[in-house]
């Protein structure tokens, strides 16, 4: 798509897009189904302001207010990993000398603790889980000052249906993104 998603009407465009090339509009009765969407923190703020503009002015597809929107998972992971910004135990360490290497080396086991938790959560399938790993990253979050990644609205989805197959529908997003863009 020749989109500008940088805006929030660019960001109206690219579902209005989607839904064209998907032939949604072509069901009777389609748009009295609430319709998820689920990507990056930054595009769900945009439709969320897209909704709250058109309230009061606009109803039906045009008000957006059939779209549940919802920020990924895969998002928070990546965020997580940009806080920690530690990669491993010897930059915990750096500069330290005594105790302050020992309590570095507990920072880092927990860190990486909560992140192996919360992606065999998300493989599980298991949102109570991920729920209890997000209200501790929430914390990290806000003392690091990103607070707008703290996520609670979450979704899970399993391509597959096997076991253990579970991952964020903002990273299976992101794969079709990139499929879409090597055929074209």
């Amino acid at each position: 798509f020749d989109i500008d998603e940088s805006t929030i009407v660019g960001g109206a465009e690219v579902v209005d897009a989607i839904f064209n090339v998907l032939d949604v509009k072509k069901d009777p009765g389609w748009s009295r189904i609430v319709k998820f969407f689920c990507g990056d923190q930054l595009t769900i703020a945009r439709l969320r302001a897209l909704v709250n503009i058109r309230a009061g002015h606009e109803g039906g597809y045009t008000g957006f207010g059939w779209g549940v929107w919802m920020p990924g998972l895969f998002h928070a992971k990546m965020t997580d990993i940009h806080v920690s910004k530690k990669g491993s135990l010897a930059e915990y360490s750096e500069g330290h000398e005594g105790d302050m290497v020992f309590e570095n080396a507990i920072l880092f086991l927990r860190d990486t603790l909560l992140s192996r938790e919360f992606t065999d959560a998300v493989k599980a399938g298991d949102s109570g889980r991920v729920v209890l790993v997000l209200k501790t990253w929430a914390l990290s979050f806000r003392g690091s000052g990103r607070t707008n990644n703290i996520v609670f609205n979450n979704w899970l989805i399993n391509p597959t249906g096997n076991r253990n197959s579970w991952i964020e529908v903002d990273l299976m997003q992101e794969h079709m993104n990139f499929w879409i863009k090597v055929r074209v």
